[in-house]
C-alpha cells in the first residue's frame, strides 16, 4: 500500500515486461465503497514514473511524476490526477510553468507541494532550477510557480517568482494560500 484515505487506497504491483531484466510498477486504486482494483498508472519503463507522493480526495488520486531521459541527463516533473472509478486521467500539468531559456535542450523541474480537492481539482508549486544547452549544463537561481488545474483546461499559472515558499501550500474553503516574500497570497480553487 502506498497511500490510504478513509474511503480508498492505492497500492502498487511489480510487473516484468518481456525482454527486460528489471521490474516496472503498476499502480492501482481501490475505493472501499466498491472494492475493485482499478489501474490508475501503468508502468512505462523509462518515461514517466510516480515519485511516491500520492494524495487521495473523493474519487481522485493525485501524484507527482518524473520523466527521466534514459541517459539520465534530464529530469522533469509533472502532476497528474486520475479517477479512482475509471482510471482515466482528469488533470495533468508540468511541474514548472515559468519561462525556460530558448536555448534549453533539457530542463529540470519538480513539484515541491500539492493539494487535491474531492472534485479532482489540483494546485501545486513547481520549482525550475537547471537546464541543459548545447554548451553544457547551466544553473538558474530557483524559481517557483503556483498552478491550478481543474481538469477541463490547461493548467492556470497563479503566481511566479523566486521568493515563493516551496512547501507552503494550503487548501482553504474555495481557495488556496501560499507565501510569497513573507506575504500570504490567495487564489480561487
Amino acid at each position: 500500500m502506498v497511500a490510504r484515505s478513509s474511503s480508498a487506497l492505492v497500492f502498487s504491483k511489480g510487473v516484468r515486461p518481456k525482454n527486460q531484466d528489471f521490474d516496472d510498477t503498476n499502480f492501482y486504486a481501490c475505493r472501499f465503497a466498491r472494492p475493485k482494483a482499478v489501474l490508475i498508472r501503468r508502468a512505462d519503463g523509462f518515461d514517466q514514473e510516480i515519485t511516491g507522493r500520492i494524495k487521495l480526495a473523493g474519487d481522485y488520486a493525485a501524484f507527482e511524476l518524473h520523466s527521466v531521459v534514459p541517459a539520465g541527463c534530464a529530469c522533469s516533473g509533472a502532476i497528474e490526477v486520475r479517477s479512482m472509478r475509471s482510471g482515466k486521467r482528469v488533470a495533468y500539468g508540468d511541474a514548472y510553468l515559468g519561462t525556460v531559456p530558448e536555448t534549453a535542450e533539457a530542463f529540470y523541474s519538480e513539484v515541491t507541494s500539492f493539494v487535491l480537492t474531492a472534485t479532482g481539482t489540483v494546485a501545486w508549486i513547481g520549482k525550475g532550477t537547471e537546464y541543459q544547452t548545447a554548451a553544457g549544463p547551466s544553473s538558474l537561481p530557483p524559481d517557483y510557480t503556483v498552478a491550478i488545474s481543474n481538469g477541463t483546461a490547461m493548467p492556470t499559472p497563479a503566481d511566479q517568482g523566486p521568493d515563493i515558499a516551496p512547501r507552503y501550500l494550503k487548501r482553504l474553503s474555495g481557495g488556496i494560500n501560499w507565501l510569497r516574500g513573507g506575504e500570504v497570497k490567495t487564489a480561487a480553487f
